[in-house]
């Protein structure tokens, strides 16, 4: 719960959907090397699975291109080490 007018972060919408469509990239190409390694990689049914695998990064990898990236914010890994480098500051007078 955050009181009224404070100076959290905000993010846009096209930037939650940007970090959403990573993370779902990221977790196919996983399940996606995991089946290129795996002993049944070459048969009919592990080629099947690699091809919808393929064709979900694919459609992820689209859909993250026709996201708009907001223009005013920071990238989401500058934001988190400023916003980590905030919370640790220690005040010493107090």
């Amino acid at each position: 719960m955050t009181a009224i007018g404070s100076s959290t972060p905000t993010f846009t919408q096209s930037t939650v959907s940007r970090v959403a469509l990573r993370a779902d990239i990221a977790r196919y190409e996983k399940q996606r090397s995991d089946c290129v390694n795996c002993v049944s990689a070459k048969t009919p049914e592990g080629k099947r699975n690699i091809e919808d695998l393929d064709t979900r990064i694919t459609a992820l990898k689209a859909q993250l291109k026709s996201v708009p990236q907001a223009a005013s914010a920071a990238p989401v890994d500058q934001q988190a080490s400023e916003s980590r480098g905030a919370r640790v500051r220690i005040d010493v007078y107090a």
